[in-house]
């Protein structure tokens, strides 16, 4: 897969052109996004499809909130993702 393998510029290139592409975004293609950028400590960007979300009308689903939460661990992150959670 590659976003395991590959550079996080270019998956960062390749999702973010398939996550445009994609005329119907469902809560599993969010996640996926939201999960990347958090894997790779993007916060910001994480939190920022996570706001984005809801502002399309998608409704996040427990793995939303696992991927936004799980690598949060660090206090910064948290209490901004907690604003949008809580």
């Amino acid at each position: 897969m590659q976003i395991v393998s590959g550079s996080t510029k270019e998956c960062e290139m390749w999702f973010f052109n398939i996550f445009l592409m994609t005329l119907q975004k469902n809560v599993g293609l969010w996640n996926n996004l939201i999960a990347f950028y958090m894997k790779h400590e993007h916060y910001d960007m994480a939190l920022e499809f996570f706001k984005q979300m809801h502002i399309e009308g998608i409704s996040p689903n427990i793995i939303t909130y696992a991927c936004t939460l799980k690598d949060c661990s660090n206090i910064r992150p948290f209490k901004r993702a907690e604003k949008y959670i809580v």
